[in-house]
């Protein structure tokens, strides 16, 4: 009777652990394929944040060169009729910003039909494209800004006739053209223009910045996002634009044709119910592929001023799978460990992006600090080019702010960036310029730094002066 006893009470024991063990794994199986859609999903989350915030940064050196080509075609003691002081101001325009990728040509249009711009060549070499007659010619420049060599002529060139002329025309203020493919070397491009007008309301011209898009691709393709994971940004009708697959181009080249690549072509294909021109927010789909699954998320990538693309993220089903499958008595922390490294992902990937302006304000202060304006920062970067003085700038950006607005409210999210300006004024010498540029980022113009080191010196004072916790409200934020 003793030796039954004690079987039964290892049997009922056994049973227990057998019990709990096997609905523990029931369970997770159970689980699996919520967990891997959940897991899906911050990746896509995470993703579309960054490369939102990343591409619109890139964009901006657009908007900061057309300022200031505005500035100064606006400027008293400036003839916008002479096309030789706009051939000039141009050309020495573009060379500022000539260590700039992302800037293919700086141009300008009138409606007398002339047309001039400064560029630059894949190889670097500085190109200056102007109308002579009725064709456009395409000279290489020496250091000094002199024509070197004719390089490429293109005939019967009306800069009114083109789509970035005719966009600014039509929408009377600063707009995005369609995508294109560039003269000079035939590759993707977006131009961001505006017309210029006299004082009479009579249309005089349009002052244009043109983008090279292959960057774009280079930025997705630097992403981290697993063995089978794909990025595309696309216009609505389906042509790709940039790709984060680097074993294909947007771009294929057919009897010396380029021809621009559908997704199709990327052998992405979207269910018929999806239509990608109807689409006003992040759509999230489950794609069945060959026994596989693939989860897609489409977001719209828009702006004021007529961008109109959509990002689309996608994963395979068997990214999350194989981890599972060979960890599968360690499925919940293995899944844990994917928050973990997409959460690694996510702050190494916003510390690597370039800080540039975004978007410059119309008022002269930002109501809610009271710091100067985009128009203020501009033309104290413009002075300080005319006097030939160095400076240097720093873009301070305050990383997932959107959450702090959408987990406690604008309000709070209003009283910390008063206190994040009140910190970074406490760093500033009394030459130094502090202005908020665009929602949360802000921007510092310093005259005297001079080297690599002094810059590096503030910015350990911000970072020290931004450390300590932030209270609103007698609550901990930050």
């Amino acid at each position: 009777m003793r030796y039954s006893q004690r079987l039964i009470l290892i049997v009922s024991f056994l049973v227990q652990i057998s019990v709990a063990v096997g609905l523990t794994s029931w369970f997770s199986l159970k689980r699996e394929e919520q967990a891997i859609s959940e897991v899906s999903q911050k990746l896509h989350i995470n993703l579309t944040e960054q490369i939102h915030k990343k591409l619109f940064n890139f964009l901006a050196f657009s908007d900061i060169t057309n300022q200031l080509s505005l500035n100064k075609i606006k400027s008293n003691n400036f003839q916008i009729t002479d096309i030789t002081s706009i051939e000039q101001f141009l050309l020495k325009n573009f060379k500022l910003f000539s260590t700039t990728g992302a800037i293919d040509t700086i141009s300008y249009g009138n409606e007398r039909g002339e047309y001039i711009g400064a560029g630059r060549l894949p190889d670097g070499t500085l190109v200056l494209k102007i109308k002579e007659d009725k064709d456009m010619y395409l000279y290489s420049l020496d250091d000094s800004l002199k024509r070197k060599k004719l390089l490429k002529i293109r005939l019967n060139y009306d800069p009114r006739k083109r789509p970035w002329y005719q966009t600014a025309i039509a929408n009377k203020k600063q707009s995005w053209s369609p995508v294109y493919l560039t003269f000079s070397n035939s590759e993707l491009a977006i131009t961001l223009a505006e017309p210029i007008y006299k004082s009479s309301g009579q249309l005089f011209g349009v002052i244009g910045t043109d983008i090279i898009l292959k960057d774009v691709s280079k930025f997705l393709a630097d992403l981290k996002i697993g063995k089978t994971g794909r990025i595309f940004i696309v216009e609505r009708t389906g042509k790709v634009i940039a790709t984060s697959d680097t074993k294909k181009n947007p771009l294929d080249e057919d009897n010396k044709k380029y021809i621009r690549l559908l997704l199709q072509n990327f052998n992405l294909t979207l269910p018929q119910q999806i239509d990608l021109k109807n689409i006003q927010k992040t759509e999230s789909l489950t794609i069945p592929v060959q026994g596989d699954l693939k989860y897609v998320q489409i977001s719209p990538i828009k702006d004021n001023r007529g961008l109109d693309w959509l990002l689309i993220t996608e994963f395979s089903r068997q990214e999350f799978q194989e981890v599972d499958r060979r960890n599968f008595d360690q499925t919940i922390q293995g899944l844990s460990l994917v928050f973990i490294v997409s959460i690694i992902v996510a702050i190494v990937s916003n510390n690597f992006v370039l800080k540039p302006i975004l978007q410059l304000i119309e008022l002269k202060r930002d109501r809610l600090t009271g710091l100067p304006s985009r128009n203020i920062f501009v033309k104290k970067i413009e002075r300080a080019i005319e006097k030939q003085n160095t400076f240097t700038v720093i873009l301070i950006d305050c990383d997932r702010f959107k959450r702090i607005n959408s987990s406690y409210s604008h309000h709070v999210g209003d009283k910390l960036l008063v206190e994040v300006a009140k910190r970074l004024k406490t760093c500033l010498d009394s030459s130094d310029s502090l202005a908020r540029l665009v929602a949360d980022e802000f921007a510092i113009l310093s005259l005297k730094i001079k080297d690599e080191n002094g810059a590096i010196a503030l910015i350990n004072e911000i970072v020290k002066a931004l450390s300590p916790e932030f209270l609103i409200n007698n609550k901990k934020i930050f």
